[in-house]
């Protein structure tokens, strides 16, 4: 595990230098906005965020295994909800799937499991990183399940 509050597991693009590149700068580039926006000044209500990537096909199976999770009418299960989560990018043209996740906040974690997908591979790799629109929905994401998880 990671000490950072906000931490990428990249396993799934770890032969990709480029990438890994990139998501390093990420990951500081959140905490970093994190800090910034003062979230770790109590450490007793700081929130940690774990964003994992996967392949489309392993996150297809992991979605149908959390669907039948969801669906169990258990006790045990009713901390260990997962939401699906679609993101788009809206133009005038049409709404283009930006991301497919799913998490869960638990006990002041947050966990985000991301398809990742050649559309995601291609931004990271063709866009500024200062004008990178997967960087700021994953702050965005962070920010507001942090609000979420203090109510």
């Amino acid at each position: 595990m990671n000490d950072l509050p906000i931490w990428l597991n990249t396993q799934a693009i770890a032969n990709d230098e480029l990438l890994m590149r990139y998501f390093t700068q990420l990951e500081a580039w959140l905490n970093f906005q994190g800090m910034s926006a003062n979230w770790y000044s109590d450490e007793l209500a700081m929130i940690h965020h774990k964003f994992k990537l996967i392949g489309l096909s392993e996150f297809e199976h992991l979605k149908q295994d959390v669907i039948q999770i969801n669906g169990h009418k258990s006790e045990q299960l009713s901390d260990n909800q997962w939401t699906s989560l679609n993101l788009s990018l809206k133009n005038s043209k049409q709404d283009n799937l930006l991301f497919q996740a799913i998490y869960q906040l638990k006990n002041h974690q947050v966990e985000l499991i991301i398809a990742f997908t050649p559309a995601i591979k291609t931004l990271c790799q063709n866009k500024t990183f200062s004008t990178n629109v997967f960087n700021t929905a994953l702050f965005e994401f962070a920010k507001r399940t942090r609000e979420l998880s203090l109510q």
